[in-house]
C-alpha cells in the first residue's frame, strides 16, 4: 500500500542522514519515478523532505525535523516509542536518542522497555560494532565459548534477536558453512574487519529462532506450592495446574536439558522431574554426582 511505503521511507530517512532514489526503490521495490512522486507527496504533505543533484548529492530530512503526531495514531507513537527506548536502553549510539528527540512532543506514554542487563557496559560496545558490521556489510571476528570449549569464530553477521532474556547474533560461520546463533555474553574480543561479503539469502524458517532452537524437550515437573511465585514469573500462571493442597503440576516444553537441569538444580528439594522417565534419570545421575563431589572432600 501506497501509505505504508510513504511511512516506511519517513523512517528510512529518520534512520539514514542521506540515501539516493534508486537505493529507496530498490529497497521498496517500485520505480525511480515512483519514489520521486511520493517524495513530492511528502513534501506537499509538510515533510521537510530535501533532494539536492550532483556528486554528494541525495535525499535527506531537514535536521531540526519532529515527527507531526497527526501523521500516526496516538497508539502507534507509542509503540514506536516504547520500541526506541528499549534499543536506547543497550545501546550509546546517539541516533537512537536522536529519533527520541522526533517523539518527544508526544505527552503520553505508559509503557517503558529496558533490555539492558548487570552488563550493560558490554552489552552496549558490542551492539554498536555488530550494528556496524552488519550495516556496513563486513565481516565480524571474535572469541565463543560453548559447551565444547572456546573458539575463534569469523562470521557474517545478518540480526541482533533479544530472545529468552539475552541477546544473539544470527549469522553465517564461515568455518561451519552455515547459519549459527551465536550467545553475546558468551562472545569475547569482538571486532569488526575491513573484509565485505555479499548478502546472503536467508529463508525464511532460517530466520525464525524458534524453529533453530525448537522446544521439542516436553517434561512433567512436581513443584512445592513455596515456589510458585517463581513459576509465574518465569514460564507464567497457564504453565502449571494445582495438585493436591501443597503441590503444583508443571508442564512444559525446554529446548536445552542442561538449561532444564541447572534450572531444576535451583530449586533444591522444592522440584522433582516425572516425565519422561530417560530424562529423569539423567537428572538423577547429576545429582549423585553433585552429591559425591560435596562427600568426597572434608573441609
Amino acid at each position: 500500500m501506497k501509505i505504508d511505503r510513504l511511512m516506511g521511507i519517513i523512517t528510512t530517512l529518520l534512520n539514514k542522514e542521506k540515501v539516493t532514489a534508486p537505493f529507496l526503490a530498490e529497497k521498496f521495490e517500485v520505480s525511480v519515478r515512483t519514489i520521486n512522486r511520493d517524495i513530492l507527496d511528502l513534501c506537499k504533505a509538510g515533510i521537510p523532505i530535501v533532494t539536492t543533484r550532483g556528486a554528494g548529492g541525495g535525499i535527506y530530512l531537514d535536521p531540526d525535523f519532529k515527527m507531526d503526531k497527526s501523521l500516526l495514531k496516538e497508539d502507534e507513537i507509542n509503540a514506536i516509542y516504547a520500541g526506541l527506548k528499549g534499543i536506547t536502553s543497550v545501546s550509546d549510539n546517539n541516533k537512537y536518542e536522536l529519533l527520541l528527540d522526533k517523539f518527544k512532543d508526544n505527552p503520553k506514554n505508559d509503557l517503558d522497555i529496558d533490555l539492558s542487563s548487570y552488563y550493560k557496559k558490554s552489552l552496549s560496545d558490542k551492539i554498536e560494532k555488530i550494528q556496524k558490521a552488519i550495516n556496513n556489510k563486513l565481516l565480524l571476528e571474535f572469541d565463543y565459548f560453548s559447551k565444547k570449549g572456546k573458539s575463534h569464530r569469523v562470521v557474517e553477521p545478518y540480526t541482533l534477536t533479544f530472545k529468552w532474556s539475552s541477546w544473539y547474533l544470527y549469522a553465517y560461520s564461515l568455518e561451519r558453512e552455515d547459519f549459527r546463533l551465536f550467545k553475546l555474553n558468551r562472545s569475547i574480543n569482538l571486532k569488526v574487519t575491513d573484509e565485505t561479503f555479499s548478502s546472503r539469502e536467508i529463508p525464511l524458517q532460517e530466520n525464525d529462532i524458534d524453529k533453530i532452537y525448537p522446544n521439542d524437550l516436553n517434561v512433567l515437573i512436581i513443584f512445592d506450592k513455596d515456589v510458585e511465585y517463581r513459576i509465574i514469573d518465569e514460564y507464567g500462571s497457564d504453565s502449571y495446574s494445582y495438585f493436591l493442597d501443597d503441590k503444583l503440576f508443571f508442564g512444559f516444553s525446554f529446548y536445552d536439558k542442561e538449561y532444564l537441569f541447572s534450572w531444576l538444580l535451583s530449586f533444591g528439594d522444592k522440584a522433582e522431574i516425572i516425565f519422561p522417565s530417560d530424562i529423569r534419570n539423567e537428572f538423577m545421575e547429576l545429582v549423585k554426582k553433585v552429591n559425591n563431589k560435596y562427600n568426597k572432600h572434608d573441609i
